[in-house]
């Protein structure tokens, strides 16, 4: 089969129009690529990437590996085609571009985590796909067989290699782009430029993949968008970057469109067939992938279970789109491939991302309804019938003010009112509900604490990724998971793990003072949040279920309420001067806010002028900035300053003290951290400074307060520990290693003497 397109009519000549332009790969690697990269990595919420990275990087790497062989060597075997022009074909085509599935999980109401692995998956294999595409071409250009260790080597050096580059192109751009405030244009073109600048830097100069320098630029900068932009340019941000990756997929198409006219006439029965065989053993790969791999992962548990009617959603759902498109062209214009190897590549990839944009995403809406995904859960079904009530009663309330209603239009607003109860709706169903209502209204609170400058936008992420998981907990595994995360929600994270180890081993104190001021601030938020929800009444869209229903949820959260205080108590005991410059914060910001609020209603009732509102404005917003910087939490942790608060040691003189002070090492615990298990050698001994400890002695346990000591009667004794140790709340110790413990008592009988009076009695 072929098209004649030999004469002069207005189609033929529009081909051979078409056909006549020139196209250079360094355009569409250069100029489209790092676009469509960036603006997608921008978009993702790196936290929740970071969560899922080596389930992400493993179906991007693994997954799309064996997509490419699978297709390579079924295309081969059907067409009789070499199997690296095959292998090349199926890296090109093994490339995902999630947009239409992604936009499904949204209509759906599916978990944010199952989207983030699927957005995920497509950023990295896309950087996985050109890394493939770059090696498999260059072994078809030098005629040298693959082997398996030195590609598998080639591949992780120009991958990570681009990760580093990346990664510290993004850290110089964000420091340069902290300088520039309240400049939207400039902070939008600095952030372009530093997509650019990575991707060229990275594939030019060092020769490293370019695509994955672009993914972790944007990343690294998305996630730090929040602590050097305002809430304002962040939007302003991201609207400009979907306005440039919607034009660079946009132009890529067209360009493609144009290019494949060229090998429309040469269109045969062979192509087709090889075709069908690249759609078929493409679906039949991405459906192990999703279903092989992914089960693998669930059955280890290393994700949350995934339906198979999401999976199925996700396979049908894997269209391919401009990222295949480009290397194709790339393809086209190499020099080092020739017109067969060129034709069947550039037709088939075109013809494969069609097919996928006119089959796939056209049909997948009525796979949707088919798994029946599309369809509202009893809870959902009552929400909605609820809601249209309230809109009912409202329209009606407005139009009885302006004239009079028919009876039937009355009974219209009963008959929704009544078909609301006649949905079966279960209590734990309803109590998740009420939950999530709950959790809705604290996300609303943090974004006024937002729009107050009380938080920034750092922390208003981080609250409201917690809010998102939780929402997420509670449709997938009802109440019972929620109270896990609920658990989990107040662990010392491995950042602040790491803050303290940073401390403990290197004397590095200031990410400490930067955690434990951050826990602050999330604690105050989450309290204030918490304060003022359960002071409102319940939502008026759960008044179909009873008052105990409502009472239920108040619970669980007076629960989080009450263990979220105790934190935030137990901080500020161990920290008193630095939570009441937290409180005069406060109170200083609630000042500012409503007197600009005042201000806000002067001006809106004309009984100010516009001049004068401006100048009060000004003077008002920049009261409010003063306000709202944060005080700074002193823990210097000074050994001397320590040593004065131990009763022990009061009886040494100052030239004592100073001697003692730089045999002492100061430490902070977590709470729960073990200081010392039983068995453990006994190598020094510990002052509390503050806070305390628990001593377990198996049949009973003994608590350690302030100015207490203990680990001495494993040194005297010279015999293991007999006992653990772990900290009940924040604590600060001071360490004395064993050499110095029996120096120190042999110079000081009477510190000797209390200290063996302490051992025997313990013993």
């Amino acid at each position: 089969m072929a098209f004649p397109l030999d004469g002069n009519g207005p189609i033929e000549n529009w081909f051979k129009g078409a056909t006549s332009l020139t196209l250079s790969s360094e355009l569409i690697l250069f100029l489209f690529l790092p676009l469509l990269v960036f603006e997608a990595a921008l978009s993702l919420n790196a936290r929740r990437l970071i969560q899922d990275l080596g389930v992400i990087l493993l179906l991007a790497i693994v997954g799309l590996v064996i997509s490419t062989f699978i297709v390579g060597v079924a295309v081969s075997t059907a067409t009789g085609v070499g199997l690296m022009t095959c292998l090349l074909l199926g890296a090109i085509c093994s490339a995902t571009d999630p947009v239409a599935v992604v936009g499904v999980f949204k209509d759906v109401g599916a978990p944010k985590r199952l989207a983030t692995l699927v957005e995920g998956e497509s950023l990295f294999n896309d950087a996985t796909a050109l890394v493939l595409f770059v090696i498999i071409s260059g072994l078809m250009v030098d005629n040298a067989p693959l082997e398996l260790l030195p590609a598998t080597l080639q591949f992780l050096k120009v991958f990570t290699g681009g990760i580093l580059v990346g990664l510290i192109t993004a850290y110089l751009f964000c420091r340069v782009i902290a300088l520039v405030k309240n400049s939207p244009l400039v902070n939008h073109a600095l952030s372009v430029a530093m997509a650019y600048f990575a991707f060229i830097f990275a594939e030019h100069y060092l020769h490293v993949s370019g695509v994955m320098a672009v993914v972790s630029a944007g990343l690294f900068f998305g996630a730090t968008t929040d602590r050097i932009l305002n809430h304002v340019e962040i939007h302003t941000l991201h609207e400009g970057w979907e306005q440039l990756g919607f034009w660079a997929n946009s132009i890529i198409f067209v360009i493609m469109g144009i290019v494949i006219a060229k090998f429309l006439p040469n269109l045969d029965w062979g192509t087709i067939t090889a075709l069908l065989v690249l759609i078929i053993s493409a679906n039949i790969a991405r459906a192990g992938v999703i279903f092989g791999l992914l089960g693998v992962f669930e059955r280890f548990r290393l994700v949350e279970p995934v339906s198979n009617a999401y999976k199925a959603v996700m396979t049908w759902g894997g269209l391919r789109g401009a990222v295949s498109l480009a290397l194709a062209l790339m393809v086209l214009e190499s020099s080092d491939f020739g017109d067969a190897e060129k034709s069947f590549i550039v037709v088939l990839v075109s013809l494969f991302v069609l097919t996928t944009l006119f089959v796939n995403a056209t049909t997948i809406g009525w796979l949707i309804r088919w798994l029946r995904l599309d369809q509202l859960s009893p809870v959902d079904e009552v929400l909605k019938r609820n809601a249209l009530a309230e809109i009912y009663q409202a329209g009606l309330g407005k139009a009885q003010l302006t004239e009079g209603l028919s009876s039937a239009e009355i009974q219209g607003g009963d008959e929704v009112e009544q078909t609301s109860s006649e949905v079966k709706v279960t209590p734990e169903e309803w109590e998740e509900l009420g939950l999530a209502m709950f959790m809705g209204l604290e996300r609303r609170h943090y974004k006024q604490l937002l729009d107050q400058g009380a938080i920034d936008g750092q922390l208003f992420s981080e609250l409201v990724n917690f809010i998102e998981d939780a929402l997420d907990t509670v449709k997938q595994r009802g109440t019972p998971g929620l109270e896990i995360l609920l658990d989990e929600e107040l662990a010392f994270g491995w950042d602040f793990k790491a803050a303290v180890l940073l401390h403990r081993r290197f004397k590095l104190l200031t990410p400490l003072k930067t955690r434990i001021g951050r826990r602050f601030e999330s604690l105050s938020a989450k309290q204030s949040a918490l304060n003022q929800v359960l002071a409102m009444s319940a939502p008026v869209l759960l008044r179909a279920t009873s008052d105990e229903r409502v009472e239920a949820v108040k619970k669980i959260l007076r629960g989080r309420r009450e263990l979220i205080g105790q934190q935030l108590k137990a901080l500020a005991a161990q920290f008193p001067t630095y939570f009441a410059a937290l409180e005069k914060r406060r109170l200083n910001l609630d000042a500012a806010n409503q007197e600009l609020d005042a201000l806000n209603r002067l001006s809106q009732s004309l009984m100010v002028p516009k001049d004068v509102a401006d100048q009060l404005q000004a003077d008002l917003s920049k009261k409010r900035v003063t306000a709202s910087k944060m005080p700074v939490l002193d823990i210097t942790l000074d050994t001397h300053a320590l040593l004065l608060k131990v009763p022990l040691l009061k009886t040494l003189s100052s030239d004592q003290l100073i001697s003692l002070t730089n045999k002492l090492t100061p430490s902070v615990f977590l709470p729960g951290e073990v200081v010392c298990q039983v068995g453990d050698p006994g190598d020094a001994m510990y002052f509390i400074v503050s806070g305390a400890m628990e001593v377990d002695l198996g049949e009973e346990a003994v608590i350690l307060g302030s100015g207490e000591f203990f680990g001495e009667l494993a040194l005297i004794r010279e015999q293991p520990r007999n006992a653990s140790v772990k900290a009940v709340g924040f604590c600060e110790l001071l360490r004395l290693n064993r050499s110095d413990f029996d120096t120190f008592i042999t110079l000081h009988p009477s510190v000797r003497d209390e200290v063996m009076r302490a051992a025997e009695a313990r013993a």
